[in-house]
């Protein structure tokens, strides 16, 4: 995309992550998906990920599409 190389992922499932910091407590929150794009510039690597429930990440899909098309190394 514009000379850069994107390496994207879109993955659907359930949500686990702690809820501060060393807790036993977790989050597990079904129906939730992550889309990530990893974009090789010359100058290393940039790493940009969408996370949230399934519907939300639908909805923004357009926005995020047309962002990542935006991406430009100057």
């Amino acid at each position: 995309m514009n000379g850069l190389k994107l390496t994207s992922l879109d993955i659907s499932g359930t949500y686990v992550a702690e809820m501060r910091p060393g807790s036993s407590d977790h989050h597990n929150k079904p129906g939730y998906r992550m889309r990530a794009t990893v974009v090789e510039t010359p100058k290393g690597p940039y790493f940009i990920k969408l996370t949230g429930p399934a519907k939300t990440i639908e909805s923004a899909g357009a926005a995020f599409g047309q962002f990542l098309n935006s991406l430009a190394f100057k």
